[in-house]
This record gives C-alpha cells, sequence and structure tokens, in this order.
C-alpha cells in the first residue's frame, strides 16, 4: 500500500483530488484495507464513491460502488450499502451486453442483501430472481454462480415464509451439487 498511498499524495499536491485517476487509485487501496483496517476500508471506499459519483458510468465505477456498498454492509449501515449498490447498478446499465450481464449478477445479489437486511423481503427476493434468471442464462444452470444465487434465492424465499417453493429450490440445488463436475 506504500506505492499507492504516496500516488494519492502526489495527486493530491498536484490539485487532482477529485480526479477519476484517484477514484481507481483510492478503489485499489480500499481493497487493500478490505482485510487490514475497517476504518481505512470504509473511509477510502467511500472517498473513491464520491468522486466516481461525479465520472461518466463505467465498469470501473461499478467496482468502486460495490466496494463502497461491502463497507458499509460491514459496519451495518445497510441504507448507505444500498444506495452504493443501486449506483452501482445504474452504472451497469451503461456497459455493453455481455458485460452488462455478467456485473448484473453480483450487483442484483447485493442490493438483494442490503435490502434483505433492512427487512425489505419482498424487493430481495425479486432482485435475487433477476440475478439467477441473469446468472442461469449468462452461465448456464449448474455453473457454481448459478448455484450460490439459487442457494442465496432459496434463504431469502424460506426467510420470507415462502416455504414450499424454498425448500424445493434448495433441494434442486443440493441435487446439483452432489452431480460429479
Amino acid at each position: 500500500p506504500a506505492v499507492l498511498q504516496e500516488a494519492d499524495a502526489a495527486l493530491r499536491a498536484a490539485g487532482e483530488s477529485s480526479a477519476p485517476d484517484r477514484g481507481l487509485l483510492l478503489h485499489e487501496l480500499a481493497s487493500y484495507y478490505r482485510h487490514e483496517a475497517l476504518d481505512k476500508f470504509v473511509r477510502t471506499s467511500d472517498e473513491a464513491a464520491k468522486i466516481m459519483r461525479s465520472q461518466p458510468p463505467s465498469d470501473e465505477a461499478v467496482n468502486v460502488f460495490r466496494l463502497a456498498g461491502r463497507a458499509q454492509m460491514c459496519l451495518g449501515r445497510y441504507d448507505i450499502a444500498e444506495e452504493h449498490y443501486r449506483r452501482a447498478l445504474t452504472s451497469v446499465a451503461s456497459l455493453a451486453g455481455g458485460l452488462r450481464e455478467a456485473f448484473s449478477v453480483n450487483g442484483e445479489a447485493e442490493l438483494a442483501e442490503a435490502l434483505a437486511k433492512q427487512g425489505k423481503i419482498a424487493e430481495a427476493i425479486g432482485r435475487l430472481r433477476r440475478a439467477h434468471e441473469i446468472a442461469h442464462r449468462v452461465h448456464g444452470p449448474h455453473h457454481r454462480w448459478t448455484l450460490v444465487i439459487q442457494m442465496r434465492l432459496a434463504n431469502m424465499l424460506l426467510a420470507g415464509g415462502f416455504s414450499e417453493e424454498g425448500v424445493e429450490l434448495r433441494t434442486k440445488v443440493e441435487r446439483a451439487l452432489a452431480q460429479p463436475r
């Protein structure tokens, strides 16, 4: 991180404190801090997101907002995480076809997690259904990401009181996981 910190200091000294490159640099620094220091992770990812809000949507912005959302989830600030995840999905919408779909799977699932933590189960289920549809289309029915999303959806259905559908979907995932790959 020393090199990243030096580069950040150089950009700030040059008057580039809100430049997109600094936002991306801070994103890299936040990625490092994610497993090292929660306070620095949150502060750095929020600063990166603040910079990227003023930039045009891009795949880089998607990752910046998703990481900032994850930082807020760690603190239990689910409403702020929801805002970051929604910004990520807004940026996703501007991406080209395959890239848009690939980014949508995790974006929808992460937003669903933040919504569920706030008790917005119905919307969370809808987001996970969308993530599952996209994962199924992009990766196929037996890909690990499709199965992970399916299991998240099954668990959310169970949490939302949709026991029959949740158990059915969970059983389907467990059967798929039991098959040799």
